[in-house]
């Protein structure tokens, strides 16, 4: 793992993750190579995180991108980015319990849909049903705000 992710951190997460998996596997079952398994379940979990990075660095990259020089520069903006989280923070309270929940569990606690589902007692579609309606309720909640 240490080649693949060069970064302690990463790596705990990595092994925190496969182990996770063995402890809570689908079928309850020991694998039948569980050494195997391990080296297999760590290697894609890796992968899994390098994706995610590659996928953060780039929003953020587009994210920088996109930002005038000014405003990057501007001690006003961290105030924005403050009003902008508290407000968020808002309206999560304000949406229904299996939006917020299906929200949280996702985004917050970066749990996969099949997690979700399991916690709230509906499939991993349901969930993600569930995630995408609150997303789309967030937008427009969010957008209201900044017209007024």
């Amino acid at each position: 793992l240490w080649r693949i992710l060069g970064n302690e951190d990463d790596v705990c997460d990595a092994y925190q993750e496969t182990f996770l998996k063995l402890a809570h596997s689908e079928s309850g079952r020991k694998p039948l190579k569980v050494k195997a398994y391990l080296f297999r379940t760590a290697s894609n979990v890796a992968i899994s995180i390098l994706r995610r990075q590659k996928t953060f660095n780039k929003v953020c990259n587009s994210l920088a991108y996109n930002v005038p020089a000014r405003q990057q520069m501007d001690p006003t903006g961290d105030l924005d980015i403050k009003y902008l989280q508290e407000s968020l923070r808002l309206f999560i309270a304000r949406l229904p319990d299996h939006l917020r929940n299906a929200v949280v569990l996702r985004d917050l606690g970066e749990l996969p849909y099949q997690q979700v589902g399991k916690i709230i007692r509906v499939s991993a579609g349901t969930a993600r049903v569930y995630r995408c309606q609150a997303v789309k309720l967030l937008a427009a909640w969010m957008a209201e705000g900044k017209r007024k």
